[in-house]
């Protein structure tokens, strides 16, 4: 990398027999001297990246056209320019020794050429953050050698091609950030050495195809994230066992969170907001040793918070918030962590620190508390002795009256004659102090009749 301005001279086509012209990182600009560069047949590398060449406007990219006689070219750098208009149909005439195209971060727009399919050596095409429009070929699915393919932040409509499954040798692919539409081809199953899929903030609809899960060689992400995705997460998830990070966030998935998914053991980031996941976190996920940032918010999950979370000791990040989640929160981990934790919107969580502004936890007293089990007992106890002295009180007031009215006063010395009167004989005489011979109930207790012998047999 250097400093250099200005145009690019002319005189560069006297090099006749130049192989390698690297300009990168530089301040050139102006137009690439098309002509000129057609006459160094030798060229095998070409690098203008970087610069601020082309002015935006359509033309800029003719000079495509005279690079066709490079025919030993393998890499072409024209990222990060100021190249404008739409690519010529010409672009189909370069080397076919051609291995790297770079067109990244210009600002080309239209589609891309049919004749994309003839550079059949191809290893990485790069057009991503220009203004690419309309369908994506199917002819790329001609480019067997094809690695890498980037292709976010245009504006492509139409399907995904399902020509990408014949690219059995792509290893990286990012078509985000576009308007594609349909459903995600079941035929990305088939590229077996795939690390990388993106193909988040799009327009794609439909289930997801348990192919796309089959790729076990998936290992760095897998990103469809903000689309209008429904069904349930495929249980082939779990496939996905040396996956670092999956986004499934921003689409309408339902359903349970499947448990298999405990079985991804390298997952470092987890994103699952925005949908309608339900029911309760499975206790499987404790097999996310690896985790470092789960987000669950915005579903429709309920239950208790697991406690396994607070032994996921790399957890740094939790994100738990708008669901129906209900009773303490767990203190160890990223539960003793306010800033990593985010718990708002579940209305029935207590405890946690006092950052967070849950509402205290109600303290349960125990029904087999001996204390609640001795209580009825003692009740009815008293109840019954009150209830007898009473009935006996009442008794004897009413058996003085009736001695009173035989002869008169009774004295001290007429008592010396009855028989004391034990409390079995009054449960015997009252039978079991029997509602049948119950009398009456007042403020003081109860009343019952009973006969009892009082005398001895004369």
């Amino acid at each position: 990398m250097n400093n250099f301005t200005g145009a690019i001279p002319e005189s560069w086509s006297n090099s006749s027999r130049l192989q390698k012209l690297d300009c990168g990182g530089n301040g050139l600009t102006g137009t690439l001297p098309a002509e000129n560069l057609g006459r160094l047949r030798s060229l095998v590398w070409i690098n203008f990246s970087r610069n601020r060449l082309g002015s935006g406007k359509a033309g800029d990219s003719n000079f495509l056209s005279f690079l066709a006689n490079c025919t030993g070219l393998e890499d072409l750098g024209l990222d990060n320019n100021h190249f404008g208009g739409e690519l010529p149909r010409s672009i189909a005439n370069l080397s076919t020794q051609l291995k790297y195209l770079f067109l990244g971060r210009n600002l080309i727009h239209g589609s891309i050429p049919e004749g994309i399919g003839n550079l059949t050596s191809l290893a990485l095409l790069a057009m991503e953050e220009n203004y690419f429009s309309g369908s994506v070929p199917d002819a790329i699915g001609k480019l067997q050698m094809l690695q890498g393919l980037y292709l976010r932040f245009n504006n492509f409509s139409g399907p995904i091609p399902s020509s990408l499954g014949n690219l059995t040798s792509l290893i990286t692919v990012f078509i985000n950030t576009n308007r594609f539409e349909g459903s995600i081809p079941p035929s990305l199953g088939n590229c077996r050495s795939l690390l990388t899929l993106d193909v988040s903030n799009n327009r794609l609809t439909g289930t997801i195809p348990g192919e796309v899960f089959g790729i076990s060689s998936l290992s760095i992400s897998l990103r469809i994230s903000n689309n209008s995705l429904t069904g349930s997460l495929p249980s082939e998830v779990g496939d996905l066992v040396n996956l670092v990070e999956l986004d499934v966030s921003g689409n309408k998935l339902s359903g349970e969170i499947p448990t298999t998914l405990g079985s991804c053991s390298m997952l470092e980031r987890l994103y699952m907001q925005g949908n309608e996941f339900e029911r309760t976190i499975p206790e499987s996920l404790k097999g996310l040793r690896t985790l470092d940032e789960m987000d669950i918010s915005h579903n429709n999950l309920s239950g208790e918070i697991p406690k396994f979370l607070e032994k996921l000791r790399f957890l740094k990040y939790l994100n738990l918030s708008y669901n129906d989640f209900e009773g303490e929160l767990p203190k160890e981990g990223i539960f003793s962590n306010a800033s990593g934790l985010s718990i708002i919107g579940n209305n029935r969580v207590c405890g946690g620190l006092p950052k967070l502004l849950l509402h205290a936890c109600s303290i349960k007293k125990s029904n087999s508390s001996p204390h609640r089990l001795l209580a009825p007992k003692v009740i009815i106890l008293v109840a019954c002795a009150v209830a007898c002295i009473i009935a006996l009180s009442c008794f004897i007031v009413a058996r003085s009256k009736v001695r009173k009215s035989r002869g008169g006063l009774v004295t001290s010395d007429s008592y010396k004659g009855w028989k004391s009167v034990s409390y079995l004989e009054l449960v015997e005489s009252t039978n079991g102090f029997s509602v049948d011979n119950l009398i009456g109930s007042g403020s003081f207790g109860s009343v019952y009749k009973g006969v009892v012998s009082l005398f001895s047999a004369r």
